[in-house]
């Protein structure tokens, strides 16, 4: 039995190789297939474990204050930024809320070129985050150099951000312009482990004003998209949050044009961008698999087609149906693992290559590895069979006469 099966591998190798062009291209359509599918697995258990890192941080004792409605993730999925372009909160709510939790910090974020004399940064790149000192505790931000923002035409810049502009993470006292107006560099952040927080903002690539220095970029208006609060623990969240309710409501007249998010709702945008991402990317890769598995099932059935002989003349001599299934069968099992083996080990460069663009690195694990071949595999049984089938069933006498 184990020599049968040398043979049927032996015969397999063989035969592929005859038709190199036609077995080249039908494992091409099988690797692209499986590339796709294990890009997704590999960044998308980083995605995860960031996001559950962030849900385990803000679970009991953070508390997000978002301008306009609330409601369902479809509506937060249509909010660039997970923030709302229309801003309701006010100056007066700010302070409020600060006398109820005095750890809290408004963000008025605008979306705007930054420029030097030699450089510049478009708006979709970058973020200005008008706020006060406490987003420091908030966000856990660390200065590499300088302070941090006071009420001065002073800006504090993230790492990736003060490269970007001036060539180096020393950049302190330089001059960037927002909307033409001159900002002096007071202090440059450290970078963040974590670009992917539950604020909505990457600091890596932000610039840090004060809330009040903020206005001149919005007509002296102040567009505060959402205020976020800390606690000590989830009871103390609770007490907050229905003190600030009542005086919010009482500022905007029940108007009901703000919403409070905590826990688990704080990532759920988040993890329904990931879930909408991830099933279009796997449908897509799932296609490709099907146009693999029928490039499979034609090569195998211009290979019974070429082969009628030779199925004749091995019937003749003792083979069984069953051998005949096995000698196709482990041709397209052959075709779909190579095509499994190149499309994860693709899969893997192209997840590393798209890292280098995104916050999260993709983390190596045996499952990807599995899915992504066994995948591949099941493709070759399933699509090899019917050329298979209909190789054993060719009558004996009429196989050799061709």
């Amino acid at each position: 039995m184990r020599f049968l099966f040398k043979n049927h591998i032996e015969n397999a190798m063989q035969s592929l190789r005859a038709s190199r062009g036609r077995t080249t291209l039908t494992v091409t359509g099988i690797t692209i297939g499986i590339m796709g599918i294990t890009m997704i697995m590999s960044l998308s258990v980083s995605v995860n474990k960031l996001i559950n890192q962030q849900f385990s941080t803000t679970k009991d004792s953070v508390a997000l204050i978002r301008s306009g409605l609330g409601g369902n993730i479809e509506r937060s999925l249509s909010q660039a930024q997970n923030i709302t372009p229309l801003p309701t909160l006010t100056e007066y709510d700010v302070q409020d809320v600060a006398r109820i939790t005095p750890n809290s910090a408004p963000m008025s974020v605008i979306h705007n070129s930054i420029t030097t004399a030699n450089s510049r940064i478009d708006a979709h790149k970058t973020a200005i985050i008008g706020t006060t000192e406490k987003i420091k505790d908030l966000a856990e931000l660390e200065l590499r150099d300088g302070q941090f923002v006071g009420q001065a035409n002073g800006v504090v810049i993230g790492h990736q951000l003060s490269i970007d502009l001036f060539g180096t993470e020393y950049s302190l006292g330089n001059v960037l312009r927002i909307q033409d107006k001159p900002f002096t560099v007071m202090g440059v952040l450290k970078p963040v482990k974590q670009p992917l927080t539950y604020l909505g903002v990457n600091f890596n690539n932000s610039a840090i004003v004060s809330l009040d220095v903020s206005k001149k970029l919005t007509q002296n208006i102040a567009q505060i998209q959402q205020i976020a609060i800390k606690t000590d623990g989830d009871s103390s969240l609770e007490k907050a949050i229905s003190d600030i309710t009542a005086k919010l409501n009482q500022n905007h007249h029940d108007a009901n044009d703000y919403h409070i998010i905590t826990g688990k709702d704080i990532t759920a945008t988040s993890d329904a961008m990931l879930l909408s991402l991830s099933a279009i990317m796997i449908a897509v890769s799932i296609i490709s698999l099907f146009v693999g598995g029928i490039s499979i099932m034609n090569i195998m059935l211009v290979n019974v087609a070429e082969r009628q002989r030779e199925v004749g003349i091995r019937k003749a001599i003792g083979a069984t149906n069953r051998h005949i299934i096995h000698q196709f069968l482990i041709e397209s099992v052959i075709i779909g693992l190579a095509g499994g083996v190149m499309g994860y080990i693709f899969g893997l460069i192209g997840a590393y290559t798209v890292s280098t663009f995104l916050p999260v690195s993709p983390i190596l694990s045996w499952q990807p590895a599995v899915v992504s071949i066994g995948a591949a595999m099941l493709v070759g049984v399933v699509f090899g069979i019917y050329p298979a089938v209909r190789a054993a069933n060719r009558n004996t006498i009429e196989a050799m006469r061709n």
